[in-house]
């Protein structure tokens, strides 16, 4: 009654058939900005079409190990991987025109500028692309 019509409870699908490694993290390890190992040799890989989700009690590393394949933080060893291509000497803004997509854990602190208008918010990684800017 809640939503106006007959709710099914299952899914009718395909199983999932997940591709090549879309995202491959090699051997990542990370330090706090005291020198304490936060990531020690960290290795996965995510295969096109499948999601991960990463989840921890704060402070066990998940912040670390997506500020790291963001670009945020400098990994003291190991590599990322885009599609086969290395992330490590690549900068944020490339790594997101390489097509690495990022959803920070506290959007209303880390994802908006709360000064800006939601035109302004929506255009921050394309500021300096047409139609947003010229020359």
């Amino acid at each position: 009654m809640m939503v106006g019509r007959e709710v099914s409870l299952t899914t009718q699908k395909e199983p999932a058939q997940p591709g090549e490694p879309a995202l491959q993290i090699q051997g990542l390890t990370v330090l706090s900005s005291t020198g304490k190992v936060t990531l020690d040799n960290v290795t996965l890989d995510v295969r096109a079409g499948e999601i991960l989700a990463v989840a921890g009690v704060d402070g066990n590393g998940q912040t670390e190990l997506t500020e790291t394949i963001l670009g945020a933080r400098q990994p003291a060893s190991g590599d990322i991987l885009l599609n086969g291509t290395s992330l490590r000497a690549r900068s944020i803004k490339e790594r997101l025109n390489a097509g690495l997509g990022f959803v920070p854990e506290d959007r209303s602190t880390d994802g908006v500028i709360a000064g800006f208008s939601i035109t302004e918010n929506f255009v921050l990684d394309m500021y300096d692309q047409p139609p947003y800017a010229s020359g």
